[in-house]
């Protein structure tokens, strides 16, 4: 016995008897205005976001909360009222009805001019106004689209004709592309014509489907023998919510806008797509793609079903499955070589594979978001109010990242751009070596916030070294210690990158600016040796040898070059800014041992350095060395202070303020776990290698 739902087609109440195709016609396009809308909206988002004024940034920001807040909240409520069919075709036209009128509003008003209209309170209370009105007014479309699709799609065409309709949201994001490139570009006057274009198009619609979008009414008969117990008046939200399969709804809707928002990921969508070259086409290309590839899934899922191939549940899985976790894999796998190529090596492929897998995330509107119609058709609308609910959180933190991530980018290019262009036409309008209200100027800034590439620009400019002061608080503003060798190595070697800068400028780092250095490698824990096991990690590991020989750290030297080499070697293989270039993208390289990598190279770097410098400098407390770079260290972990303290121009009885000697700083023994005898032995043999005696009878000032 057939237990599916039979669906049978009432007859029209109105002079027109209409066919399913209109219908559908009819509900695409309201999605597709939704879609228009909503990207719409963003785009304000993202344009605000990239202004030079304060103010402005926060007041879109502010908005775009008061958006958020009120869309989510009235999601739940307008699903609930949108479970009959009637009242779904009823919603769905007055919710079209008061977006297009909002939106009509926004332009006959000219709402980007209200701060000059009004004083800012009155714009900034208008402007969140209009944005609350517009999350409640767009609230009630997905869930009544998705109650009307539920309630007049067979099973066996759910995921054609749900994809179909579904996937119009790419030409939503399309043609809100469109108006504001015409805006941007063309200018208002002519953007206008789109406007107006698209609202008479909409008050056609409206008309439409008043008349005739009432008049197709399918409803659902149940086997009278096997009634589904499901299908009453009264939303079960107990019940749904602790239901496992609505929880797998609601965690794969969750990654939509990110996986799909893949394919823009780019600083030329944030502006828009006024960027050159690839990145600037990438939007249309991946909505062409999105469009195409999604709308084949549908028929291809049901196709496979009818052939009996694949269960529907299994169809709805597989296709999530390569709609949601492959992109969300490749995403990560996308991220961790543009850290490695670095941002000024934007690889095209790359940006076309980025392409290929924002359109794979269409598929899953072949797998779970037609899954709510699957689980029950006549709360379809309230299930997708649930999972849209947690989607459009996730898009918040989405856009917010993006946004604050655009507007680094954007600022770090133009102050550089500023500084090369005003500085080389000798404009005097940059004072380099002005000072703040604590009497810095932008260099000892710079130095004291480890900023290499800062650093490099000033001195390129003119800054001047002969009255700079090494800041006392070098590196300070950097977090507490990381015990990750790749973050411990980027420390280090901009920290050093810095230091050589300032030499190689002419300034003095003698005397205790070495130790002001080793303070900060003490506090971040870089005063660790490598262990002989990290120092021959490449030993018997063919994978990783393969991998650091084809990775070149810069022409005709490879990384396993680099590691093979010894302190002394590696400094003339490589300068310290190209360490620190390294040291940027080592983390991301997908190698075997990159921590232990990155822990090797980083003790070679330091003490390559820490040779280089005066081995008998103080600090302004006298501690030498040794005395500073001690540490508490556990019995895995190898320790460094002694071999920079005790090099062949260095004598073991140099005492600090206290009077207390290398020797004495040795046996005080300040954790349990300290080894008591490694250090020691370590040190007497150092010593007895270079012939140097060690007074083991000296007293410090306490006489100890």
């Amino acid at each position: 016995m057939d237990q599916r739902v039979v669906y049978q087609v009432k007859e029209g109440k109105r002079f027109y008897h209409n066919s399913p195709g209109l219908q559908l016609t009819l509900v695409s396009i309201a999605v597709w205005y939704f879609y228009h809308t909503t990207n719409f909206h963003y785009g304000l988002l993202f344009t605000g976001s990239q202004s030079n004024d304060t103010q402005v940034v926060k007041n879109e920001a502010h908005n775009f909360y008061h958006y958020s807040a009120t869309y989510v909240l009235a999601l739940p409520i307008a699903a609930a009222l949108a479970t009959t069919y009637q009242s779904a075709k009823s919603m769905l036209n007055y919710a079209v009805g008061c977006n297009a009128l909002m939106h009509l509003a926004w332009v006959v008003c000219d709402a980007k001019e209200l701060d000059e209209k009004f004083p800012p309170d009155q714009a900034h209370f208008w402007r969140a106004l209009w944005h609350t009105l517009f999350g409640l007014f767009t609230a009630p479309v997905l869930p009544c689209v998705y109650q009307l699709l539920g309630r007049s799609v067979p099973q066996n065409y759910r995921a054609s004709v749900g994809s179909l309709v579904l996937n119009v949201r790419w030409l939503g994001m399309l043609t809100a592309f469109f108006v504001v490139f015409m805006d941007e570009t063309v200018g208002p006057a002519y953007s206008m014509y789109a406007y107006y274009g698209i609202y008479g198009f909409v008050a056609a619609w409206l008309a439409v489907y008043w008349l005739l979008g009432a008049d197709y009414e399918v409803e659902i008969v149940e086997p009278r023998a096997q009634p589904v117990m499901t299908m009453g008046p009264r939303v079960p939200w107990r019940a749904m919510l602790t239901s496992t399969p609505v929880i797998a709804l609601i965690m794969s809707h969750s990654a939509y806008y990110f996986t799909h928002m893949l394919g823009l990921h780019s600083k030329e969508l944030i502006v828009l797509g006024t960027g050159q070259g690839v990145g600037s086409s990438r939007p249309t290309v991946t909505v062409l793609w999105s469009l195409l590839i999604g709308t084949a899934s549908g028929a291809l899922s049901d196709v496979l079903v009818e052939l009996g191939f694949l269960t529907t549940s299994r169809a709805r899985k597989l296709f999530n499955f390569v709609g949601t976790c492959v992109p969300m894999a490749v995403a990560g796998i996308y991220f961790k070589i543009m850290q490695y190529q670095g941002a000024r090596d934007y690889d095209a492929s790359w940006q076309y594979l980025s392409v290929i897998v924002a359109a794979l995330s269409s598929l899953q509107t072949s797998g779970f978001l037609i899954n709510h119609m699957d689980l029950s058709p006549y709360f379809a609308g309230v299930l997708i109010a649930v999972t849209e609910a947690a989607n459009h959180i996730m898009t918040v933190f989405t856009i917010i990242a993006m946004s604050h991530w655009a507007r680094s980018v954007k600022e770090a290019a133009a102050l550089q751009d500023q500084l090369e262009e005003e500085s080389s036409a000798g404009s005097k309008f940059v004072k380099l070596d002005a000072v703040d209200i604590s009497g810095r100027t932008a260099l000892q800034l710079a130095v004291a916030s480890i900023l290499p590439d800062t650093v490099d620009i000033l001195l390129k400019r003119g800054a001047d070294l002969s009255n700079f002061v090494f800041p006392d608080d070098f590196g300070e503003g950097i977090d507490a210690q990381s015990n990750n060798a790749s973050i411990q190595f980027k420390i280090a070697s901009e920290a050093l990158t810095i230091v050589q800068s300032l030499k190689n400028g002419g300034y003095d780092i003698d005397r205790s600016k070495v130790l002001q250095i080793m303070r900060l490698f003490d506090r971040h824990g870089l005063l660790v040796e490598s262990t002989d096991k990290v120092k021959n990690f490449w030993v018997g590991d063919k994978q990783f040898t393969n991998d650091a020989i084809e990775r070149m750290v810069k022409p005709g030297l490879s990384l396993y070059e680099l590691i093979r080499s010894g302190p002394r070697e590696a400094a003339k293989l490589v300068t310290l800014n190209e360490l620190s270039e390294l040291a940027h993208t080592l983390r991301w390289q997908g190698i075997r041992s990159s921590d232990a990598c990155a822990m090797h190279l980083h003790d070679n770097m330091s003490r390559a350095f820490f040779r280089m410098r005066d081995p008998n400098s103080r600090d302004k407390l006298g501690r030498a060395p040794l005395q500073l770079a001690r540490r508490v260290q556990r019995p895995s972990e190898g320790f460094r202070g002694d071999r920079i303290a005790t090099d062949e121009r260095r004598g073991p009885n140099t005492v600090d303020e206290d009077g207390s000697t290398p020797l004495h700083f040795i046996c005080k023994r300040s954790d349990f776990y300290d080894d008591d005898d490694n250090l020691m032995e370590s040190f007497f043999k150092i010593n007895e290698k270079l012939n140097q005696p060690v007074m083991v009878d000296a007293k410090d000032k306490p006489g100890a």
